[in-house]
């Protein structure tokens, strides 16, 4: 469960957000107590042209009660519309 503790390499990839020059989607629980919800806001503070989905009372895991809403937001957000 707690497996991110095993990544190695991780420093490689350290301020290289910023570079990302894709539309991008965030989706971030506003409980995960794993990576808690400002991960997700300074994730999507980094990366260029980044759009935020926050999921209230979700927490690490995706919950199936918000399966419906992910996919609307991924589907917008993919045709190029705004999630």
């Amino acid at each position: 469960m707690f497996n991110h503790a095993f990544l190695t390499g991780v420093d490689d990839y350290e301020g290289k957000a910023k570079n990302i020059m894709v539309s991008t989607l965030v989706i971030h629980g506003t409980a995960d107590t794993v990576l808690p919800l400002e991960h997700g806001l300074a994730l999507a503070n980094d990366i260029p042209n980044t759009s935020l989905l926050t999921l209230e009372g979700t927490g690490h895991e995706v919950h199936p009660d918000d399966w419906e809403i992910i996919i609307n937001v991924i589907s917008s957000h993919t045709l190029g519309g705004n999630a």
